[in-house]
């Protein structure tokens, strides 16, 4: 009873031994086992296992259009199969920024669980700013700040407070254009002075209020942007960029609508005698600030 138990033991074994070797090439085996005439007189296999060569295919992959600053889903459709049932994807989108426009390459990568690999890439479209894409950020927030019936001093108000409690302060932010510095506000919601400037200025063209672009003097240590609003009764500072110092408890009307006494004030209080200093190039002809 024992030898046949043995036996037994022994025929389980080599089946496993012959599966197991039998998985890693070609082999030829001849087992005669004794007193199971009945059950296994003759095992004999005769295979080949080719190596897995056959590399994975990635599908979906497709080409992409975003505006400045957008953001892409670049595995949103996209798939991998393989003949071994595995294979894992990598997405390389080192080569893509999105705040520069221009055509850039995003390359996928499939590996099966042998190492074997498929690439394939797909071109990403950065898009210029576009009126139309400020005016569809834009429009919608004017909307909810400006009602009907509002004075242009309520409406240029309404975009100073909103502007400068709804942009987070940065030390730096896109200089390129307006249009691009109102852009990158409406969608980053952060920037630096030229932000705050370039989406004041972008707002109230918007709502039919003239601006004048105004800059700090070259020689300054640091450069500032603003602008000049006449709401009727003269040319004024009108400035939605918060001070440092107030960022923690901002105050509606700082830097609103600023004669040039105040603007002056305004400087002696954050000791900078230069901080609405200006080249006299900045006022066209026949343009004074109200004293």
């Amino acid at each position: 009873m024992k030898g046949r138990r043995f036996a037994a033991y022994t025929a389980l074994a080599l089946a496993l031994a012959l599966l197991a070797a039998a998985a890693y090439g070609f082999m030829r085996v001849n087992a005669n086992i004794p007193d199971f005439p009945d059950l296994l007189t003759l095992w004999e296999t005769s295979t080949a296992v080719p190596p897995d060569t056959v590399p994975p295919e990635i599908h979906g992959v497709r080409d992409f259009e975003v505006g400045l600053f957008g953001t892409l889903a670049y595995r949103e459709g996209v798939s991998v199969t393989d003949d071994s049932g595995w294979a894992a994807l990598e997405v390389d989108s080192t080569a893509v920024d999105t705040g520069a426009p221009g055509q850039y390459t995003v390359i996928y990568i499939a590996r099966d669980a042998v190492g074997n690999e498929t690439r394939a890439t797909a071109t990403v479209t950065v898009l210029a700013v576009s009126e139309e894409a400020v005016a569809r950020e834009a429009d919608p927030i004017l909307e909810k700040i400006i009602e009907p019936g509002m004075s242009d001093t309520e409406k240029a108000l309404a975009i100073h407070t909103w502007v400068k409690s709804s942009i987070t302060y940065t030390n730096t932010g896109d200089k390129d254009s307006v249009l691009e510095g109102a852009y990158n506000g409406l969608t980053l919601r952060s920037g630096d002075c030229y932000t705050y400037y370039a989406l004041a200025k972008y707002f109230l063209g918007r709502v039919g209020i003239e601006s004048i672009d105004m800059h700090r003097v070259p020689e300054a240590d640091t450069l500032h942007f603003w602008l000049l609003v006449d709401l009727g009764e003269g040319w004024h500072h009108y400035d939605a960029c918060p001070i440092l110092r107030d960022l923690a408890e901002l105050r509606p009307r700082k830097g609103f609508m600023l004669t040039q006494t105040e603007a002056r004030e305004f400087a002696e209080e954050y000791e900078r005698p230069d901080y609405y200093s200006y080249p006299a190039e900045c006022l066209p002809e026949g343009v004074e600030i109200v004293e």
